[in-house]
């Protein structure tokens, strides 16, 4: 089988079992622990440190951008554009991406 041929029942049951390989550490507890750390942050007023913690964190390890990403200094460009765009990000923060439909999002 190869992931192409994946249903969800087989990508959950991998998950499953990858955690109780890492200890209950998986790619997917990275994930969601970095989303949840952002779910409440005030973006108008979006500090530093949550660039350099779970926002870097999920880029560079989940997101595999390490390479891209090595340099300094795109951590603040990150940060102002979050705040220029924050009304817009505001609309979809405590949303499950999975099930939104982002084309209504536009109006």
């Amino acid at each position: 089988m190869t992931l192409l041929d994946a249903t969800a029942k087989d990508i959950e049951e991998t998950l499953r079992k990858d955690d109780a390989r890492n200890d209950g550490f998986s790619e997917k507890t990275l994930y969601c622990s970095c989303i949840n750390a952002m779910k409440n942050v005030n973006l108008h007023k979006f500090k530093p440190q949550y660039v350099h913690g779970p926002i870097e964190v999920f880029l560079l390890n989940w997101g595999s951008m390490r390479r891209n990403l090595g340099s300094s200094g795109w951590q603040d460009g990150l940060r102002k554009s979050i705040i220029i765009i924050s009304k817009d990000l505001e609309k979809i923060q405590k949303k499950d991406l999975a099930n939104v439909n982002l084309k209504n999002m536009k109006k």
